[in-house]
């Protein structure tokens, strides 16, 4: 029987390997992590949403004169915080690029052209 060739894509580059041949350990380490971190992301993006959905139904409720839902704060705080931890690994295993402008504001306009 022969051997036919073939090129496998994954984050770092790629490998070539024959049709028999199995991936290395690496390799299959990476696919299965890669699968590992999309339902975590998919929880946490559903964490946000749920988070969200209260945030509306709490501005509702103080326009209509009713009780704020209490410690909303510290609940909004905390599900962010845990949810976008749970995001990171896919965007990571994803090949993401995550920008974030912090000091954006600080910078001036020339610092930024150069």
């Amino acid at each position: 029987s022969r051997n036919h060739a073939g090129t496998a894509k994954f984050l770092g580059g790629e490998i070539t390997m024959t049709v028999n041949e199995t991936p290395p350990v690496l390799v299959q380490l990476e696919q299965w992590l890669t699968l590992a971190t999309q339902p975590i992301a998919f929880i946490g993006v559903l964490g946000m949403l749920i988070v969200s959905g209260i945030t509306v139904v709490d501005v509702l409720l103080r326009w209509l004169g009713v009780p704020r839902v209490s410690a909303m704060n510290e609940i909004v705080a905390m599900t962010f915080a845990v949810a976008v931890s749970a995001c990171v690994p896919a965007g990571l295993a994803g090949g993401v690029n995550l920008k974030i402008d912090i000091f954006a504001l600080m910078i001036t306009t020339r610092a930024t052209r150069r």
